[in-house]
Parts: structure tokens; C-alpha cells; sequence
């Protein structure tokens, strides 16, 4: 795991936001399918904000669908967006 989380920083990782009513179905969805997610912040009831790293986005997106909830990116960080923007 903390390998993961070293190696997320160097690529990238979004911050996210989880919008929905099963947002606990999704997180342990996104568990159970080795998406790691760290940093996790409720905001309000139905509200979080997240940490994912870039692969594991696109399997994260899919699984929101089914669970009946919205993930948005609010903020790219990494290297990889740093080498992007210069």
C-alpha cells in the first residue's frame, strides 16, 4: 500500500467528489475491487471527497454508475499534470 501511495504521487492522483445516496456501497465496492481511495472526507450526508489515483478512475467511474452516484475531479495533482501545464 504504501507503495501505491508514493508511486500515485509521482503520476498523479485526482481528488475527487462522490455525490450520491450509496456512497458507502461504493466505497466498499471500490475496495473489494482493489481501487484504492485515501483521504476520505465527509462533507455532508450524501456528500465526500476522495483521493484515487489516474488508472484506478476509469473502473471508479463505472462502478459509480451502478451504484446510482456522481464522481466528479475537482483537482489534478501529480507530476504528470505539473509536466503537462509547462
Amino acid at each position: 500500500m504504501l507503495f501505491k501511495f508514493i508511486l500515485n504521487y509521482i503520476i498523479g492522483f485526482y481528488n475527487i467528489q462522490v455525490d450520491g445516496f450509496y456512497i458507502e456501497r461504493f466505497i466498499n465496492i471500490c475496495l473489494k475491487e482493489n481501487i484504492y481511495l485515501w483521504g476520505i472526507v465527509r462533507k455532508k450526508s450524501s456528500l465526500i471527497t476522495a483521493k484515487i489515483g489516474i488508472d484506478d478512475y476509469k473502473r471508479a467511474k463505472e462502478i459509480a454508475r451502478n451504484c446510482q452516484t456522481i464522481v466528479e475531479v475537482k483537482r489534478k495533482t501529480g507530476l504528470r499534470f505539473i509536466i503537462e501545464k509547462y
